[in-house]
């Protein structure tokens, strides 16, 4: 009672990461079952050594539509910026700074109302430190990841099914479960860089709203 939650939904986050290793990293794909790695390892290699901001390039992960920040399901995904010069490695590094912007601008609408410093990341992207500092940066805020990110769920539903059993007095009970395993603070200049490239992403969305419209006739 009194309590309340405030939040967004982005359509594709993992999902579009995963697209990307999916249908454009065959080769990181070959190499991982060459070596028995994940596709990723290699992937987030690549990421690593491409400059902050890709080089100019930026992406839009709005693969699938979009709810929070866009709520326009005709939006599509695109690559922007793109020349000559540009690398597979820009490519691939757009793709996160990509998904850490569109996660940014959600933020934006939350930070109206709660001002926070650390936040929780879990899921897939999660496990790469790569990906979690890029998001860090991009965002300002502290992320901290979970031991047992894969188990988050399960946990949850074990929780709320111990209260009603009576075995938890209320959902505290879950500090007993998050053990920390990484840190990434942000890189404050970092940050001031990425604020002015999340004001192209943003403009990168609204020129291409009417073109999405013609294109969903």
């Amino acid at each position: 009672e009194g309590a309340s939650m405030m939040g967004g939904m982005t359509m594709a986050s993992g999902s579009a990461y995963g697209w990307v290793k999916n249908e454009l990293c065959k080769i990181e794909q070959k190499l991982a079952e060459e070596n028995g790695k994940s596709a990723y390892d290699y992937i987030n290699e690549e990421v690593a050594s491409a400059p902050l901001g890709a080089n100019g390039v930026l992406f839009l992960p709005l693969l699938k539509g979009e709810r929070d920040p866009f709520y326009n399901p005709k939006a599509k995904g695109s690559f922007l910026g793109i020349t000559l010069a540009n690398t597979r490695a820009d490519l691939l590094r757009a793709v996160v700074e990509g998904i850490g912007f569109n996660i940014a601008l959600i933020l934006e609408g939350i930070r109206e109302h709660y001002d926070f410093k650390k936040l929780t990341m879990v899921g897939g992207l999660a496990k790469s430190d790569v990906v979690r500092q890029i998001f860090s940066d991009i965002m300002g805020v502290e992320l901290v990841t979970l031991k047992y990110m894969d188990e988050v769920a399960t946990v949850g539903a074990a929780i709320m099914g111990g209260i009603a059993l009576g075995i938890y007095e209320d959902y505290s009970a879950v500090r007993k479960f998050h053990a920390i395993s990484a840190h990434n603070t942000p890189n404050m200049e970092n940050h001031e860089k990425y604020k002015k490239i999340l004001e192209l992403y943003r403009k990168g969305y609204e020129a291409q709203v009417e073109l999405f419209d013609a294109m969903a006739q």
